[in-house]
């Protein structure tokens, strides 16, 4: 249906309340019951266009962080703290942090692909070295354990459990934010080792073991 200049896919269930949602892509779904008529559905969008809006800029602004390229000629991230990029050509690729500054060599002539593929590996390496801390720092803390763990660039996602093998997944985006981010990742992903959803029984273990998670998986989304 197309309602108010919005393109809406509309599913009718077997249930009591108008829901409406804004999926990665943009796009937005309403399930309703059975019994409402179209013009309920478009007062119902009507009365939420400012909401509809708001969540679409958030979408938006994920998936553009979602997709940024890793490599950047001014800046490089590396877990919450900016280095200035000072570039130079050298016959092997090396990255030195010198204070508040990456010095980057690269081979002359390189394409930005292949800048970007050696960026990521270098990024891939920072962050299983933290890895290698981290996973046994909280699995002694809370009594957990994980099968193994691995590294991709996920690009909707900070972590993942396979909950049958106990294998934790991170993203590698994870190595350009605060270690403090990438601490909560792993908490939340070693709970789901023993618990699969997020549960009020999920949340209080969180908050056992790190009771600001909240504010540090909002500051996440921003």
């Amino acid at each position: 249906m197309k309602i108010n200049g919005y393109d809406i896919e509309v599913e009718k269930k077997n249930i009591k309340n108008i829901n409406m949602y804004v999926r990665k892509d943009g796009s937005i779904k309403i399930t309703a019951p059975r019994f409402v008529s179209k013009k309920q559905l478009k007062d119902f969008v009507i009365s939420h266009v400012e909401w509809i809006e708001k969540a679409k800029q958030r979408v938006g602004e994920k998936n553009s962080r979602a997709n940024a390229p890793f490599f950047n000629e001014n800046e490089l991230l590396l877990f919450g703290r900016a280095y200035r990029v000072s570039l130079a050509t050298d016959n092997r690729f090396s990255i030195t942090l010198n204070g508040e500054t990456a010095e980057i060599r690269l081979k002359e002539g390189v394409s930005d692909e292949q800048k970007e593929k050696l960026i990521k590996e270098w990024y891939r390496s920072r962050l299983y070295e933290m890895l290698e801390t981290l996973v046994p720092k909280w699995e002694r803390i809370t009594g957990l354990k994980c099968s193994s763990y691995r590294i991709k660039d996920m690009k909707t996602r900070w972590g993942t459990c396979n909950t049958k093998t106990k294998t934790l997944w991170f993203s590698l985006r994870l190595a350009q934010l605060d270690t403090s981010c990438l601490e909560y990742v792993v908490l939340h992903e070693l709970t789901h080792t023993v618990i699969p959803n997020h549960g009020g029984g999920f949340k209080a273990q969180l908050t056992k073991y790190m009771p600001d998670w909240r504010e540090i998986q909002s500051q996440m989304k921003h």
